[in-house]
């Protein structure tokens, strides 16, 4: 574990609560308290229709949804909002793809120059390479979600055209090369969401990275909807151990093969049984503007779950609201081994909470 707890710096296989105790103590005395992190969509729909996508649980209409975008005054009215609130970091990250969104890149500069750390995630086809430098330079981290290693594969998981996974390929090394060029300080990184009959992929894809020259590769679950749609078989990853070892030792000094060990074998299942991470510590933006807790309901349940519509509604008027109170009222009754999609961004943050608060020692002062 000391291995791989140097080759994931990042903590992406657990959480960095620790580093925010100053919330979660107002949090334990009932106080307000802005989220530290908002995932936010940008747009409805996606030029990839990828086989793992879970954003078409949510809404997410693809190529239909092109025109569809959170977008102008209300986008940034929102950024500068959450920042004046105290949230940290906005991720664009989430339902359609953000290169869809024709003010995205001045909606990075806004956030990042409001306070607030920006980042994005994309399948990087659209990337306008004019754009490139100055969004590199203001992005924590930009991530591209590339599922497979070869072209074939990429083709058959993306469902794209001949020629996509060069054209993106391209834009990677491009992007890989303006940071080393220009010594800027962000992280460039690719995700793969592991369908299990594509565990083949992930030596190859381990390997691709590297090459590139990118900072790491997180290898991760596909999560599966409440009512499991997508047939994710949890147990095949179990079979997949040395092939993510193998995988692993790919990592050097300056570059990282990071898996996500705690949610590729933990059979989807969870150890709490409340969701007390949202709207507290997280909350989401759908592809179209409206403010939830949980991405799992932009297109499902929405008169429960919706806050707000920030087309209509500024977030610093939507927060703390009688809304917010129903919504969040809401979220403590459902009943997450039934209603709730599996391994969730939040569900490590929901295992701190839940020890936290349920899992109280005795004779805590003998530390």
């Amino acid at each position: 574990m000391g291995e791989r707890g140097a080759i994931d710096k990042y903590k992406m296989d657990s959480n960095k609560m620790l580093w925010h105790l100053g919330n979660v103590a107002k949090w334990q005395k009932g106080e307000n308290v802005a989220p530290v992190h908002i995932d936010m969509g940008l747009s409805k729909g996606c030029n990839q229709h990828c086989v793992f996508c879970y954003g078409m649980f949510q809404g997410n209409e693809f190529k239909k949804g092109y025109e569809i975008h959170f977008s102008g005054e209300p986008l940034f009215n929102f950024l500068r909002d959450a920042a004046a609130l105290g949230v940290k970091s906005i991720g664009f990250i989430g339902e359609g793809e953000p290169l869809v969104n024709p003010d995205v890149y001045k909606a990075v500069q806004i956030g990042k120059d409001s306070g607030i750390d920006i980042a994005m995630a994309t399948n990087g086809e659209l990337l306008d390479k004019d754009e490139a430098l100055e969004m590199l330079k203001r992005l924590t981290y930009l991530r591209f979600n590339v599922s497979a290693g070869t072209e074939r594969a990429y083709r058959d998981i993306h469902k794209v055209k001949p020629g996509v996974f060069d054209k993106v390929i391209e834009n990677i090394a491009y992007c890989a090369k303006l940071k080393k060029e220009h010594n800027l300080p962000v992280t460039i990184g690719l995700q793969m969401v592991l369908m299990p009959y594509a565990i083949d992929q992930v030596i190859p894809l381990a390997k691709l990275g590297k090459e590139l020259g990118v900072d790491y590769l997180v290898v991760k679950h596909c999560s599966d909807s409440p009512d499991r749609s997508l047939e994710i078989d949890h147990s095949k990853y179990l079979d997949a151990v040395e092939i993510f070892k193998e995988a692993e030792a790919i990592s050097d000094e300056k570059y990282g093969v990071v898996i996500k060990w705690s949610k590729l074998t933990n059979e989807g299942k969870k150890c709490y049984d409340k969701c007390q991470a949202v709207p507290f510590f997280m909350m989401r933006v759908s592809g179209d503007g409206k403010l939830f807790p949980c991405a799992q309901f932009f297109d499902h349940r929405q008169d429960e779950f919706m806050i707000a519509d920030l087309n209509k509604v500024r977030f610093k008027e939507a927060m703390y609201s009688k809304r917010y109170k129903e919504v969040v009222g809401a979220i403590q009754n459902l009943n997450v081994h039934t209603e709730c999609m599996t391994n969730c961004k939040e569900n490590s943050i929901n295992e701190f909470l839940w020890n936290l608060t349920n899992n109280k020692p005795e004779h805590i002062n003998f530390v």
